[in-house]
């Protein structure tokens, strides 16, 4: 893992990933950090991902930490890698 000013690169099922503002403040009670969260993820991907293969997700995104304001980033990125899998969902 590298840092580099205001982001840092991790690795993720094989691919670098860059993870803006990792000492950004997400659970303030706490002190849990934007990396400290990704590391989380990372370490419990193996048993969640089995139950979140094919099933349709969204992002919520929350700006200014858990225990701000929060929208659904329904839309995914231009500028996301191409490996990443996408799936359109038709609405019912």
């Amino acid at each position: 893992m590298a840092t580099k000013g205001r982001y840092t690169t991790i690795e993720a099922a094989g691919h670098q990933v860059r993870l803006s503002n990792p000492d950004k403040v997400f659970f303030p009670e706490a002190g849990h950090t934007k990396l400290d969260l990704a590391n989380y993820y990372l370490e419990a991907a193996d048993a969640a991902l089995v139950h979140l293969r094919e099933r349709p997700t969204t992002l919520k995104r929350f700006v200014d930490g858990a225990g701000g304001d929060f929208f659904f980033q329904k839309r995914v990125p231009e500028k996301a890698p191409k490996w990443l899998e996408t799936a359109t969902t038709p609405l019912t």
